[in-house]
């Protein structure tokens, strides 16, 4: 499956208006949201476009649904019981994540190329990049959502600290909750 932006160009070129892939997007992810308003308000952006992207590509997938089920009821619970400390961990998740900024430019750009070496050299450097990548953007969703089940639970939360851990402490913290 393509990516995003083609998925809706093609929609496009087979005669789908705005509105109805708008209305699509809607309808698609409507079932995970409590604010419809909201729904329809950003439905276009990219956040939820994204979103709308695995929804499609992993509809098949019941593991999937029950995963992304269990995260919003993480979080809405979080909500509820802490609002400010909700918006206190995600902002601090972004703060964290601008300072990570230069380290993911560095991944980016250092992606190896197949001209770079033999065959074997290429596949082990580009596994190692691969984990790389991923140990630097999973640890801010891990992080995160540890954070969000620390506060469905009452607990307090020192999100600078929490997200100082190093990554395997982080999915450790996840794992040993029991909740997801």
């Amino acid at each position: 499956m393509g990516k995003i932006i083609d998925i809706l160009k093609d929609a496009n070129k087979q005669g789908y208006s705005s509105a109805e892939i708008k209305t699509t997007i809607i309808d698609v992810l409507s079932p995970y949201f409590e604010n419809h308003k909201n729904l329809e308000k950003f439905a276009l952006d990219n956040i939820l476009l994204s979103s709308f992207e695995y929804v499609i590509r992993y509809h098949y997938e019941q593991d999937f649904f029950k995963g992304l089920q269990d995260v919003l009821d993480c979080y809405r619970k979080a909500y509820n019981y802490s609002p400010q400390g909700l918006l206190n961990v995600i902002s601090t998740k972004f703060e964290s994540a601008l300072q990570k900024d230069t380290l993911m430019w560095s991944l980016h750009n250092n992606a190896p190329t197949e001209s770079d070496s033999d065959k074997y050299s290429f596949l082990i450097t580009s596994m190692k990049h691969i984990g790389d990548v991923l140990e630097v953007g999973l640890k801010f969703i891990i992080t995160e959502i540890y954070c969000a089940i620390k506060l469905q639970n009452g607990e307090k939360v020192n999100c600078e600290e929490i997200f100082d851990y190093k990554f395997a402490s982080s999915q450790k913290s996840v794992l040993f909750t029991g909740l997801l």
